[in-house]
C-alpha cells in the first residue's frame, strides 16, 4: 500500500489526506442520513393535504424513507455524500478536543513512566535508516497509528449521534402520529422510542466508557504514544553520523 501511495504523491494527497477522506465521510454518513430522514418526514408532515398529520404506520414510513435514500436521485446522493465528507471533517473537529484530548494526556502521562523500548524498530529506526532511503517510513507507520485512532474515536461517535438522531425521528413520528385523530394508544413507535433510548443509556454509561474506550481506545492511543515516544528518542540517542548508518 505505501508503494502504491508513493505512485500518487502530488497535491492531491498532500492536501486532502486520502486515508481521511476514506473513513471521515463514513463516519459523517451515520449522522447525516438520520438527519435527512426527520427532514424528509418534516417535509411529509407538512404537505398540503397531509392532515392528519400522517396515515402509515411507523415501519411504512421508515421504509419509506430508507427507500427514498437508496433510490435516490444522482443530485440527491452527491449532496449527501458531500454532506458525509463535511460532517465527518467537522465531527472529527469537535471529537478530538472533546474525546481525544484528554484521554492523550492520561495516557502519555502513563507512557511516559514506561522504561524506554530500545529493542523496538521505532526506537532503531534512526540507526537501521538507508542513507539512500528519503522516506520516513518509522514517521508514516506512526502517522498511521494514529489513523487508527481516529477511526476508534470518530465512527463510533458517528454512530452514537446518529443513533440520538434516529431517536429524534421515531419521536417526529410520535408527535405527527399523536396528531391524527383516531390514533391508537401504545404502537411500533412507542416500543422502538422506548429500544433505541435504552440502548442510547447502556451504550453512554456502559458501552463506551467501560467496554470501547478501555479495551479499545485507549489501548490503541497507548501504542501510538509508545512508538512515537521511542522514535523521538531513537532521533536524540543516535548521533548524525549514524542516522544515515
Amino acid at each position: 500500500m505505501k508503494e502504491i501511495l508513493d505512485q500518487l504523491k502530488g497535491p492531491f494527497t498532500d492536501i486532502l489526506n486520502v486515508g481521511r477522506i476514506i473513513f471521515y465521510p463514513f463516519g459523517g454518513a451515520l449522522i447525516v442520513l438520520p438527519l435527512y430522514m426527520i427532514l424528509r418526514l418534516l417535509l411529509v408532515m407538512g404537505e398540503p393535504g397531509a392532515s392528519p398529520a400522517l396515515t402509515t404506520s411507523f415501519f411504512t414510513q421508515m421504509s419509506i424513507d430508507l427507500k427514498h435514500i437508496t433510490m435516490a436521485s444522482w443530485p440527491v446522493t452527491f449532496a449527501l455524500l458531500a454532506s458525509s465528507v463535511v460532517v465527518g471533517f467537522l465531527l472529527a473537529t469537535v471529537g478530538f478536543p472533546m474525546v481525544l484530548d484528554g484521554l492523550s494526556a492520561d495516557v502519555n502521562t502513563e507512557v511516559e513512566r514506561e522504561p524506554l523500548a530500545q529493542s523496538s524498530f521505532s526506537y532503531n529506526y534512526p540507526l537501521l535508516r538507508n542513507n539512500k532511503d528519503k522516506e520516513d517510513y518509522a514517521g508514516w507507520l506512526i502517522s498511521e497509528y494514529y489513523r487508527f485512532i481516529e477511526i476508534a474515536t470518530y465512527i463510533p461517535l458517528g454512530g452514537i449521534i446518529g443513533l440520538m438522531l434516529s431517536e429524534v425521528y421515531v419521536g417526529v413520528f410520535l408527535l405527527g402520529d399523536f396528531a391524527r385523530s383516531g390514533s391508537p394508544g401504545l404502537t411500533a413507535a412507542h416500543t422502538m422510542f422506548l429500544i433505541l433510548l435504552g440502548a442510547l443509556v447502556v451504550i453512554k454509561y456502559y458501552v463506551w466508557p467501560e467496554i470501547w474506550a478501555k479495551r479499545v481506545l485507549i489501548p490503541v492511543l497507548r501504542n501510538y504514544l509508545r512508538a512515537k515516544r521511542n522514535l523521538i528518542n531513537g532521533l536524540e540517542a543516535k548521533p548524525p553520523a549514524q542516522h544515515q548508518a
